[in-house]
């Protein structure tokens, strides 16, 4: 599968999913087009899964682990890589309708 979009992947240091994440994103790195290659970044993070946007704290604790201060503006990295997208470039992700909730429904 070949991938033609800039990319941005998220993972944590606990997720089950990093592996497989950052194998697809070493397959989308080294197999795109270099123009898509370079426009793909991974973040991961020391936080809980899924926990990027958890009230902040100077300590992050996961489970019995200390991992310091984990604070980062996730917002920003996620707003900042959309920004940083061509103006006009069209996106071939599927697209939600959000109008209805709970749907499995992409189109």
């Amino acid at each position: 599968m070949k991938l033609n979009v800039p990319g941005l992947w998220f993972m944590s240091w606990y997720d089950v999913s990093v592996g497989p994440n950052l194998a697809l994103y070493n397959h989308v790195r080294k197999s795109a087009p270099a123009a898509i290659a370079d426009e793909q970044w991974a973040v991961i993070a020391p936080v809980a899964h899924c926990s990027y946007n958890a009230p902040p704290r100077p300590t992050t604790v996961v489970g019995e682990r200390s991992m310091g201060d984990a604070r980062l503006d996730y917002n920003e990295i996620v707003y900042g890589f959309f920004r940083s997208l061509p103006e006009g470039r069209e996106s071939d992700a599927p697209r939600r309708d959000g109008r209805r909730s709970r749907t499995t429904r992409w189109g």
